[in-house]
């Protein structure tokens, strides 16, 4: 004995896809330690950028009065000063200005050249299939 098979079910709902980055986005926000990352890099990338325009100290200046100080942020310089009397917090957000900008120069000149070449690649390929 055989049993009727019901044809008349109810329509499925659609299954909504996720596109790749929708996908990488929710796989960043669960990860932790790369909100972390993120954050940390954030901090510094502003502090890079400033703490050498806000700082009451000048790079290239000497303190005779503050030479070779420790830590403190009492007397205000954090890292302390070297054997010049030079701020060695300013000088690390300097450094950390020269690297940020070391490390981004590539990236943005590869980006700026494969833009182009990328898009006039695609025109003439689409030109030349008409």
């Amino acid at each position: 004995m055989t049993m009727p098979i019901d044809t008349r079910m109810a329509p499925a709902a659609p299954i909504k896809g996720r596109s790749l980055w929708q996908d990488a986005r929710a796989r960043l926000f669960h990860n932790r330690a790369a909100l972390v990352a993120m954050a940390l890099l954030f901090v510094i990338i502003c502090l890079a950028v400033i703490v050498p325009i806000v700082s009451p100290y000048q790079l290239d200046g000497v303190d005779f009065d503050a030479i070779g100080l420790s830590p403190s942020l009492a007397q205000g310089h954090p890292f302390g000063t070297d054997t010049l009397g030079r701020d060695l917090f300013l000088c690390t957000m300097f450094g950390a200005r020269i690297s940020l900008l070391i490390g981004w120069s590539p990236r943005s000149s590869a980006s700026l050249s494969a833009w182009p070449t990328g898009l006039s690649r695609a025109m003439s390929v689409a030109v030349s299939t008409r």
